[in-house]
């Protein structure tokens, strides 16, 4: 499943991700959509993303300003104090899971089902 046929539960993931991304950078919608397609994810069109960050503005999760790019003004996202927060949260949680998911999966890569090293056996 692609990124641009996310259910309505995985929305919160989606909104997650997209801060993670603006945060990085202020970036327009097509630099958005452009980027995640040279990354692989090919299913997100406009009429997903947009969609997207409409809800994330609204919630004040991110904003959005006017730059000046020669002769162009094109709209750019930016992430708010807000949105900032839940990103620190998420992280805060997702640390946690992400190494007790690293250190079992290295227990498992190293040890049978029966919990016996596999280390240095052919």
């Amino acid at each position: 499943m692609t990124l641009g046929s996310i259910p309505s539960c995985m929305t919160p993931r989606a909104t997650l991700f997209l801060l993670w991304f603006i945060q990085k950078r202020e970036i327009h919608g097509y630099g958005i959509l452009k980027a995640l397609r040279e990354g692989g994810m090919h299913g997100l069109g406009p009429g997903r993303l947009y969609p997207f960050l409409a809800d994330m503005l609204k919630q004040g999760l991110i904003s959005q300003k006017e730059k000046k790019t020669g002769r162009r003004v094109r709209k750019v996202y930016v992430i708010t104090a807000k949105g900032r927060q839940m990103l620190e949260e998420r992280r805060r949680l997702f640390r946690g899971l992400i190494r007790e998911f690293v250190i079992d999966m290295l227990k498992g890569s190293a040890q049978d089902r029966h919990g016996r090293s596999k280390i240095g056996e052919s």
